[in-house]
């Protein structure tokens, strides 16, 4: 009969066949166990023992870290650390860290999962891991890296189109985006700049981003008794303007040549130029030369969005037709 020992722990006999003894045994901890075979002898032969170190490899370890990608100053975290292992569920603690600096520990239950909950991150970007400390049978092992932004919350706030055209009388709508940063998830509500003849409205008034970007529809209208929204543009020169333009010029520079001083020539140059600005802007002659529809300008519109003490705007452009 033999005897197996680890050190001074038995691990349990097994009968010699051929001059030879074998067992299995299970070692709850890694690293070099001292094994001792101890043959006890008989009336034929005297006892003897032969010992060697084993070595004994931990269980491979996976380990997961689950984070959010951001979060405002002074906001609860949650971070989530999940270790597996093809041998069994992993027993100990994990230490979560930012960088190099531990932000605390805490247990794996009987699922391998250890949550720490904390509110201390800085602003700023941070690196997280978490790390998994042997507990003898199974291996270490840390996470991949997970980056998490700690920033103030805030949103940003688009429109599309920009521009639309429409006719007086008539609406145009545009898309309103609103994408959260910073972990917000308050209300935000809209308002437009007052323009006479412009009328806005929201569907639907209020929005939350919280977990992603919301948008709303603005829906402006536009008057058909204005005459005139922002700035009209001219309409097209017509030849007898151009026409009248130059000849006025013709005439005045032909008086300036009688004058005999600078000063004169100075005011005759002055006058022309006026004159030709005049017949520029000039629709044409008599009053004429109207297009069949007349462009009544464009409107640039300060759309608002606010939620409590954050606002955004942006500028949609409407012509009028």
């Amino acid at each position: 009969m033999v005897t197996f020992l680890d050190g001074s722990t038995r691990l349990g006999n097994a009968p010699l066949v051929n001059g030879s003894a074998a067992m299995n045994a299970v070692f709850p901890d890694a690293g070099i166990h001292d094994i001792t075979a101890l043959y006890s002898g008989n009336a034929a032969f005297l006892p003897s023992s032969e010992s060697i170190p084993l070595q004994v490899t931990a269980l491979a370890t996976r380990s997961t870290l689950v984070a959010p990608a951001t979060a405002a100053p002074g906001s609860a975290i949650t971070l989530t650390a999940t270790v597996n292992s093809a041998g069994g569920v992993p027993t100990g603690s994990v230490v979560f860290l930012d960088g190099n600096t531990s932000l605390g520990a805490s247990p794996l239950d009987g699922s391998g999962i250890a949550i720490l909950r904390i509110n201390t991150l800085a602003a700023g970007s941070h690196a997280l891991t978490a790390s998994y400390a042997s507990d003898g049978k199974f291996g270490d092992s840390t996470s991949a890296t997970v980056t998490i932004t700690i920033a103030s919350a805030d949103f940003s706030f688009a429109a599309s189109p920009a521009a639309a055209t429409v006719i007086a009388g008539q609406s145009t709508q545009f898309m309103l985006t609103v994408t959260p940063a910073g972990g917000l998830a308050n209300n935000v509500t809209f308002s437009c700049s007052p323009i006479t003849g412009i009328t806005c409205a929201f569907n639907p008034a209020t929005v939350t981003p919280g977990n992603g970007a919301a948008n709303t529809t603005l829906t402006v209208t536009t008057s058909a008794s204005v005459s005139h929204f922002g700035l009209v543009m001219p309409n097209l020169i017509s030849l007898c303007a151009l026409l009248m333009a130059l000849a006025l010029l013709n005439l005045v520079m032909r008086c300036g040549g009688n004058f005999r001083t600078d000063r004169a020539r100075l005011l005759t140059a002055t006058a022309g130029a006026a004159i030709v600005a005049l017949g520029l802007v000039m629709s044409g002659c008599g009053g004429s030369g109207n297009s069949a529809q007349s462009n009544r300008g464009t409107a640039s519109i300060m759309v608002s969005a606010q939620s409590g003490t954050l606002s955004h705007t942006t500028i949609v452009r409407v012509t009028v037709q």
